[in-house]
């Protein structure tokens, strides 16, 4: 589809698909704040289709420009997940790392090995490794919450009464 006939419509529709409300996407193509014409404008069809192609559009460009990205730098999942490993072993301090230190009243500095130890760095690590492996599961999405109304639930006094007589 090409862009609208109607300069104030295509505005509307670039406004919409930049995540902007069907009011402010209408008073931005320079009409005055109106929600309820902002919402027919909305839905006439020409409008309506503009908007998607220009979403999609977007999303595929974003897509392009990502994988795009991944190849240029080698990024993959195996990459992320060795970087990970080797972030947690060095701030769990298993592993040597070389650092610069330029000592007082020397103008050279000098290269030390060292281990670090940063638990907050190890257990960030650590969470996204075991998640990434589905070790963990997040609580707060996976609650189901039931409610039961049972008619025939007794009251204390009953189910007293009904126990300490079988005894």
């Amino acid at each position: 589809m090409a862009i609208l006939n109607n300069p104030k419509h295509e505005r509307f529709a670039q406004e919409m698909a930049a995540g902007k409300s069907a009011t402010d996407a209408y008073t931005a193509a320079g009409y005055r704040p109106d929600r309820k014409n902002a919402a027919k404008l909305r839905q006439r069809d020409d409008v309506s289709r503009r908007i998607a192609e220009l979403l999609t559009t977007r999303d595929e460009m974003a897509r392009a420009a990502t994988e795009k990205a991944i190849e240029e730098l080698a990024i993959d999942r195996g990459w992320v997940i060795s970087k990970l490993v080797e972030n947690a072993r060095i701030a769990l301090g298993e592993v040597k790392t070389s650092v610069s230190v330029l000592p007082k009243g020397k103008s050279e500095p000098i290269e030390a090995d060292v281990t670090m130890r940063d638990a907050a760095a190890a257990n960030r690590a650590l969470e996204l490794l075991g998640k990434e492996l589905g070790m963990f599961i997040d609580r707060s999405e996976n609650v189901n919450v039931v409610h039961q109304v049972l008619d025939d639930v007794p009251t204390a006094e009953e189910w007293e009464a009904e126990h300490s007589t079988a005894h």
